[in-house]
């Protein structure tokens, strides 16, 4: 049977469990298991790119929250800009030079909770958005993350 899938979501939360658990989801839809990013045959779908939103949060980062890796287009990011206009999200970002694209994401997550101890930040955790772009697909050969967080106003 041929089919598509346009999103896949886990429950987790930040434990050493739960980050294995992304991991594996991860490897899935990478390797093409989970037809995400790639057709049936193993063919990658053109214009697509991962987009993580991070939702259903029970608390905060501290509780279990839904995970959700989705297919967009490239007009996600445009509607994020229109968002971060309206004072509705932040963004942070962060890049790599060497490429380590767990270290820049996990940079860019550090600022954020950060931010939050400082109370410089008030999040409202309904949903937030990541999307990472390793070296090998970004034009400076660098590894980008651009972490969306919704704020409260």
């Amino acid at each position: 049977m041929n089919y598509h899938l346009t999103n896949v979501t886990l429950t987790t939360d930040n434990t050493i469990e739960g980050m294995e658990k992304i991991q594996a989801l991860w490897n899935d839809i990478t390797t093409g298991n989970l037809p995400l990013l790639c057709d049936n045959e193993h063919h990658p779908i053109e214009n697509v790119t991962p987009i993580s939103c991070y939702s259903n949060y029970t608390s905060d980062e501290k509780g279990t929250y839904d995970l959700t890796i989705m297919a967009e287009t490239l007009d996600f990011f445009t509607k994020m800009e229109e968002k971060i206009a309206q004072g509705t999200y932040l963004l942070y970002e962060e890049t790599n030079d060497e490429g380590n694209i767990e270290a820049c994401t996990k940079q860019a997550w550090i600022r954020i909770w950060d931010d939050q101890n400082k109370q410089l930040i008030k999040r409202s955790f309904t949903k937030d958005y990541e999307a990472s772009i390793p070296k090998a697909f970004s034009k400076d050969n660098k590894a980008h993350c651009y972490v969306y967080i919704a704020i409260q106003q």
